[in-house]
């Protein structure tokens, strides 16, 4: 009794095989997976414009009133070097600017934390992965770790590149090779989180626009239309 001990291999230039279908249980390439070409619908509502309008709308009114503050600062004490005791005035005005600043830098973060939470919630489960996590996901988590004092400058990167994954791979399940990736500007973004605050402003706001134009793609073509 003759037997083969392999599977044949599969001819030259074939498909990938369904999730878990080649031989040995082989599976297809990370952007092919089963849950983006099964054309999973997302799980709720997509976020409004507004709250990508807002976090640039706070991060503008944080820079502009830091940079006042620091302004006067620097003005009362020019301006008075000669005194013993600049007037106080200069530096209380200096203050209520930065604090201003500050509590819309505090604004910008809120704000941006829901729109993450609600990006994560509407994306179908099967893509709620990163290539930098061992795990899936979940909204929650995708949320709160960006509270963790340090840790939140390593997880930046993980949840907004997964996020620019994501919307590359339900793109081209719906309409094809998808245009330039959010994944270059969530980086550049993260980056200069880091070293240069006012660049992050506007490239956060690049990102968020790209995010949210494939996200609106993918929506009207995998949910029904509302009666």
């Amino acid at each position: 009794m003759s037997y083969v001990p392999y599977p044949a291999a599969p001819p030259p230039h074939a498909p990938y095989a369904p999730h878990g279908g080649g031989p040995f249980g082989a599976q297809p390439p990370h952007a092919y997976r089963e849950g983006m070409a099964s054309g999973a619908a997302p799980q709720g509502p997509l976020p409004g414009k507004g709250y990508r309008m807002g976090v640039l709308a706070a991060g503008i009114v944080a820079l502009t009133f830091v940079i006042l503050g620091v302004t006067t600062f620097v003005l009362g004490t020019a301006l008075n070097i000669n005194e013993r005791e600049p007037p106080i005035v200069w530096f209380v005005v200096g203050w209520v600017l930065f604090m201003i600043g500050t509590m819309a830098i505090n604004a910008k973060s809120i704000v941006a934390l829901v729109w993450v939470h609600k990006m994560w919630t509407w994306l179908p489960e099967q893509e709620r992965v990163s290539r930098m996590w061992s795990s899936r996901i979940s909204p929650a988590q995708a949320t709160f770790f960006l509270l963790i004092p340090y840790f939140q400058y390593y997880w930046m990167f993980v949840v907004n590149c997964a996020l620019a994954d994501a919307m590359d791979r339900m793109q081209i399940s719906v309409a094809g090779p998808p245009k330039p990736s959010a994944k270059g500007t969530a980086i550049a973004a993260c980056v200069c989180t880091l070293v240069f605050f006012p660049a992050s402003i506007f490239l956060w706001h690049a990102y968020m626009k790209r995010v949210e134009e494939t996200a609106a793609l993918v929506h009207q073509s995998r949910v029904p239309a509302m009666a």
